[in-house]
């Protein structure tokens, strides 16, 4: 095959291995660009020889195999240290400001919403108090970016939720724009933000009324009203995990559009609505973390299986280098090589085209070196310079995927099991982690507090 755009050549190997020169298999999703056969569903569609994630054992490497670095100051540093009420949450989606959700003294509020400036460590109250205070509603979550603010608020007695957004202005929140409410049939949505856009996904309750309806990944930009919330993804089948945000849109796990149980790591870009990447999961492995960054995809399980050789462990896993090619790059040129003489693509030719794209970067995908940090997931992974970063049992891990060494941060005194949470999501520029203290020290005063620290 011809490269196009100083891509590169997609190895004719990828396109024929397997047999998979078909034309019906229609893949992915370009849910509100709408090219070709792409629609708002998305997903792969329903055939058996679909290319699933393949890994043999001898591709993967876990921290058994890395050197540990004793001194993890000699990687790392706290810059700033912030105190915030015990029980606070963080999340740090942001490179510049984290999100916190912050327990208050009185029966009403429970909750408000913080932000954290990253540089200097300061925090002011973003939310003081739910938009529908009066009906009974409740702060439930929250995540930030400095162009805005996404939240849930939740009338826990009755069981109804609504999404709200809201743009800042310097330092002020703007008007509240509520772009999502639903009842008892449907989950609280889970959240997350990325540069100027705010996410949620929505998922049916299991056993409700809604539990046959479509599963939602949903987008609006920060400011906009109400009607600019769009719909970027729909998913026939309940989504694995919560979503993450990347450096220009989302990672989600949909079910794929086959006859078994099978989920598609995914990623969007939120100003085009374009997948740009994807990759299968073999049939009924389900994550309870997807992620994507500058490896590719990661993922997490927290169960073992009995097949799924390279991938059958407990963990969270990634490649050691991104494929070559994403789907965006591949499908681009796969259906350039199918235009004819004439600059024609014709339905057929398209969807094969973009059948020999997803087969040729699961393929790539299969082929990788992959790494599995060998314990329980607890918080999806982040990218942070050369490091790739996990939450461990008790503390933050990270390790150089080139080099094969590894840190743990020191958990602080008092600190309860779980020890050190990791705040930061995706591609980090500031890395973030926090815990909350109960302790007393010998001859000293109490300590109750959530302690957040930036690192460099």
């Amino acid at each position: 095959m011809s490269s196009t755009g100083g891509l590169g050549s997609i190895p004719e190997m990828l396109l024929t291995r397997r047999g998979f020169l078909y034309g019906a298999a229609a893949v992915g999703a370009a849910a509100v660009v709408g090219v070709g056969a792409y629609a708002a569903t998305g997903g792969f569609a329903s055939r058996p020889d679909l290319l699933a994630l393949e890994v043999r054992e001898d591709q993967v490497f876990t921290t058994e195999q890395c050197e540990y670095i004793d001194d993890a100051a000699s990687v790392l540093t706290a810059q700033q240290t912030i105190a915030l009420p015990y029980g606070s949450m963080v999340w740090a989606t942001d490179p510049d400001v984290a999100a916190c959700l912050l327990p208050t003294a009185n029966g009403s509020p429970l909750t408000q919403v913080g932000l954290i400036a990253l540089g200097n460590g300061s925090v002011r109250t973003v939310l003081d108090a739910a938009v529908d205070t009066a009906e009974g509603y409740e702060i439930y979550d929250a995540r930030a970016t400095t162009a805005g603010l996404i939240w849930t608020e939740a009338d826990i007695l009755d069981g109804n939720w609504r999404v709200y957004q809201a743009a800042f202005t310097g330092e002020t929140l703007g008007q509240p724009v509520l772009v999502h409410e639903g009842g008892p049939d449907w989950e609280m949505p889970t959240l997350t933000a990325a540069g100027e856009y705010a996410f949620w996904q929505v998922l049916p309750v299991v056993d409700g009324a809604a539990a046959k309806e479509d599963s939602l990944m949903m987008c609006t930009r920060f400011g906009a009203v109400a009607d600019d919330a769009r719909t970027l993804y729909t998913s026939h089948g309940r989504m694995a995990c919560s979503p993450s945000p990347t450096t220009s849109g989302i990672a989600f796990a949909p079910r794929a559009e086959t006859s078994d149980t099978r989920y598609q790591l995914t990623h969007v870009d939120a100003a085009t609505g374009e997948v740009t990447d994807a990759l299968v999961l073999p049939a009924s492995m389900k994550p309870i973390y997807v992620a994507y960054g500058p490896t590719g995809f990661s993922f997490s399980f927290d169960g073992i299986y009995d097949y799924g050789d390279g991938i059958a462990n407990l963990g969270t896993y990634t490649p050691t280098i991104a494929p070559t090619y994403d789907l965006a790059a591949a499908r681009t040129e796969a259906r350039a090589n199918a235009t004819d003489e004439k600059g024609q693509l014709s339905d057929r030719a398209a969807e094969t085209a973009d059948a020999q794209a997803a087969h040729s970067v699961a393929e790539l995908y299969c082929a990788a070196d992959w790494f599995r940090f060998p314990r329980t997931p607890v918080t999806p992974p982040c990218w942070y310079g050369d490091w790739f970063v996990v939450k461990s049992t008790s503390a933050v891990a990270g390790i150089n995927l080139r080099d094969r060494r590894y840190f743990t941060l020191e958990v602080e005194n008092g600190a309860p099991d779980y020890g050190e949470f990791l705040a930061s999501y995706g591609t980090a520029q500031n890395l973030v982690t926090y815990t909350n203290i109960d302790y007393t020290p010998i001859n000293g005063d109490p300590i109750n507090e959530c302690r957040v620290k930036v690192w460099a």
